[in-house]
């Protein structure tokens, strides 16, 4: 923000010395403009862009407010001089203090913190304390069993102490993977006004040839095959201890990543750039990476530390989605009568007329699975209260059917 304002007052400077220009030109097109950003960009929704404007306009002000005093003695000279002022000033005052609510609003509603299944808040304390004490970390899991969740809930605990790096495996060019780490940490570096000297020169060397010979720079760069590169390595580090706060690197699904040979690249560089500043969380599931051919003694060597995330029941997911719904809607004990019969689904043979047996298993299910049944079942039963209240078995064992057992359902 300094910079800009320091940008807009050079320009307003020079356009003011010269063109001339009457407080009814300026409070004109300041009006306008003004109009015309407010009719079209919410301002709740568009906090960047009306910071921005409001800075501009505030050193533009200012700027104009000091070059008419020097040239005419006075900021205004006549009544309307005036009355244009006090309008100009009125509406930076008016949209700086809506700006002002509206970003303590949402700060308010960043501050509410994830709700956590009692397990989960113990598995959250175990990584909080893992993090603390180890450079790299592993968060196994299931897909579907809360692993974004809890990094999400972490996140919050930690942001205070940490700047964080996000790579998502599944949207970012792996192919690039190296450069896009490194400008990812180049613009951490930007944002706490740091100049990454080195972490350029990283850059550089990946992406000044082809992918093959990234690798192979890169590879030569974190073995030290080269005392330039090696020295680059080194000093990138440093640069990174120049930050207040420690950096986080978080690897999502790096199990639903096919090429082994990009996830030993990544493997590798981590482990050479880690340290006590730089803390890396890996996610996944131990299963799919042994398919991959990354067995635990593998895994080890790169990832010395894991947690495993503790599995939640089917009835604790349940109780914990249906917190806070309208019980004559919906509620726990709707779900009672699956306790009580061997096959849970004889309500829809019934109805349906249909002779096939399934038998109900509701253990370990995804967390995810749970919420997307609950919110269409909720939706439907409000929907057609009338109709299905006497029928909340039936309705219920066709979603249970439909989100938990897919291949039945068909």
């Amino acid at each position: 923000m300094a910079n800009k304002a320091i940008i807009s007052g050079l320009v307003a400077f020079l356009f003011f010395n010269s063109i001339e220009t009457s407080w009814i030109y300026y409070s004109t097109i300041f009006l306008i403009s003004w109009i015309l950003v407010s009719t079209n960009f919410s301002l709740n929704k568009n906090h960047s862009l009306y910071n921005s404007l409001l800075t501009i306009n505030l050193a533009v002000f200012i700027v104009y407010c000091i070059i008419i005093r020097i040239k005419n003695g006075s900021i205004t000279q006549t009544g309307l001089d005036e009355l244009c002022l006090l309008t100009v000033l009125g509406v930076l005052i008016t949209i700086g203090y809506f700006l002002l609510l509206s970003q303590l609003d949402r700060k308010k509603n960043k501050n509410i913190k994830p709700t956590l299944i009692n397990k989960r808040e113990k598995d959250l304390n175990l990584l909080l304390s893992y993090l603390e004490n180890f450079k790299i970390v592993g968060l196994n899991g299931r897909w579907g069993t809360g692993k974004s969740f809890i990094i999400k809930a972490l996140k919050e605990r930690i942001k205070d102490e940490y700047e964080f790096i996000e790579i998502d495996l599944m949207t970012c060019n792996l192919n690039e993977m190296q450069p896009t780490l490194i400008r990812s940490f180049e613009e951490v570096m930007y944002k706490n006004k740091i100049l990454p000297k080195y972490a350029n020169k990283m850059k550089n060397n990946i992406e000044s040839s082809s992918i093959i010979s990234k690798i192979q720079d890169l590879t030569n760069l974190i073995f030290i095959k080269s005392n330039s590169n090696s020295e680059v390595l080194h000093e990138f580090q440093n640069e990174l201890n120049k930050l207040d706060k420690k950096i986080l690197v978080i690897y999502e699904d790096i199990d639903r990543i096919s090429n082994t040979d990009v996830i030993r690249e990544i493997f590798s560089i981590s482990e050479k750039i880690s340290n006590e500043n730089i803390k890396i969380i890996y996610q996944y599931d131990e299963f799919i990476m042994e398919e991959l051919g990354f067995n635990a003694n593998y895994l080890e060597k790169y990832i010395p530390f894991k947690i495993n995330l503790t599995e939640l029941h089917f009835w604790e997911l349940l109780q914990f989605e249906l917190k806070g719904i309208d019980e004559s809607i919906l509620s726990i004990k709707d779900f009672n009568f699956i306790r009580f019969q061997d096959h849970g689904f004889n309500v829809l043979q019934d109805f349906f007329g249909f002779k096939s047996e399934y038998v109900i298993n509701v253990d370990y299910i995804p967390i995810r699975k749970v919420k997307q049944m609950i919110g269409e079942l909720l939706m439907m039963l409000q929907m057609k209260k009338d109709l299905y209240t006497n029928h909340k078995e039936t309705v219920i064992c066709f979603y249970i059917l439909k989100h938990l057992y897919s291949e039945a359902y068909k």
